[in-house]
């Protein structure tokens, strides 16, 4: 049986910590993404219930609202996706 040295000790430390910050932020990214879908979802909801009128308002027409409304709420426009940056490993 060995003995770890303090530094061996303190790297594997290390390691957990940067593996539950990785974990941490996997979790945060996942949970900003699905409540994302649930406002776009909203929001393709609220679209589809404008009345013609209030569609040419915002210069959209029926037909590119009808299609808007069918997409998933999964499926996001990439301009809408917030990127979590991960931290650098640099000392």
């Amino acid at each position: 049986m060995s003995l770890k040295t303090c530094a061996e000790t303190d790297s594997a430390m290390v390691n957990r910590q940067g593996i539950l910050t990785l974990l941490w932020l996997r979790v945060r990214q996942a949970v900003r993404y699905l409540s994302l879908c649930v406002q776009i979802r909203k929001e393709r909801t609220v679209l589809s219930r404008l009345t013609d009128s209030e569609l040419l308002d915002i210069g959209v027409n029926r037909a590119d609202a009808e299609a808007e409304c069918r997409r998933t709420c999964f499926d996001i426009p990439s301009n809408r996706i917030e990127v979590d940056r991960l931290p650098d490993n640099n000392p």
